[in-house]
C-alpha cells in the first residue's frame, strides 16, 4: 500500500470515528444555514406587508386573521382576496411533499440545495419586477418558496424549527424556561441547548 492510499485510508477512518462519537449534520441541517433561511423569511414578510398588499408571505395566521375580519365586517372582495396567498402557500406544501423523491433518483442535486436554487432565482426575479407590476405576482411567489422553504427545512442539528415565523420559536423559549425553573435544583441542563437554540432563532 502506497503512503497516499495509507493517508486516504487513515482520513476516511478518522471521519468514520468523528461521525460516530459526535452527531454528524449534512450541510441543510446546520444552524447557520437555518439562521440565514431565517432571516431572509423574516424580510420576506416585512416586503410583501409593506410594499406589496399589506399580506403575510412567510406564515399564514396574519392572513386567515385578516381575511375573517374583512368577512366579518363585510367586505366581501377584500376577504376573498386573501385567498391567493392562503392557496399559493398551500401549493408550495403540496409541491415540496412530492418533488424531493422524483428529483432524489433522477439528479445529482439533492432536493434541499435545488430549493435554495429556486428561492435565490425568484428572489432576483422580483427585484427586477417594475413597482406598477401586480403585488399578486410578488405575493404569490414568495407564499410559493416560504411553504416550500418550512415544508423542507425543518431540523437544524437535531432540533426541530421553522425557519418562516416566530410563534414556534416563543413557545419552545417559554417551554424552556419552565424546565430552568423545574429543574433548576437539579443536574438535569439538557434542555438548555434547545433553549439557547430558540432564543438565536427568535
Amino acid at each position: 500500500m502506497t503512503k497516499q492510499m495509507k493517508k486516504a485510508v487513515s482520513a476516511d477512518s478518522n471521519t468514520d470515528k468523528a461521525k460516530k462519537n459526535q452527531h454528524y449534520y449534512l450541510i441543510c441541517e446546520r444552524k447557520w444555514l437555518y439562521f440565514v433561511l431565517i432571516a431572509v423569511a423574516g424580510f420576506w414578510g416585512a416586503f410583501t406587508y409593506l410594499l406589496r398588499g399589506d399580506v403575510f408571505c412567510n406564515a399564514q395566521t396574519g392572513n386567515v386573521v385578516l381575511m375573517g375580519m374583512a368577512l366579518g365586517t363585510g367586505h366581501w372582495m377584500e376577504g376573498l382576496y386573501y385567498l391567493i396567498p392562503i392557496s399559493a402557500y398551500m401549493l408550495g406544501a403540496f409541491v415540496s411533499e412530492l418533488l424531493p423523491n422524483p428529483i432524489k433518483h433522477r439528479l445529482l442535486v439533492r432536493w434541499d440545495t435545488l430549493l435554495i436554487l429556486i428561492e435565490m432565482a425568484v428572489v432576483l426575479g422580483i427585484g427586477f419586477l417594475p413597482e406598477s407590476a401586480p403585488v399578486q405576482i410578488s405575493q404569490v411567489a414568495i407564499n410559493f418558496i416560504a411553504s416550500m422553504q418550512y415544508n423542507t427545512f425543518r431540523q437544524a442539528e437535531g432540533i426541530p424549527v421553522a425557519t418562516t415565523f416566530a410563534t414556534n420559536h416563543i413557545r419552545q423559549i417559554g417551554i424552556g424556561l419552565a424546565k430552568e425553573i423545574r429543574h433548576r435544583h437539579t443536574d438535569e441542563k439538557s434542555h438548555r441547548i434547545k433553549l439557547k437554540m430558540h432564543l438565536k432563532m427568535l
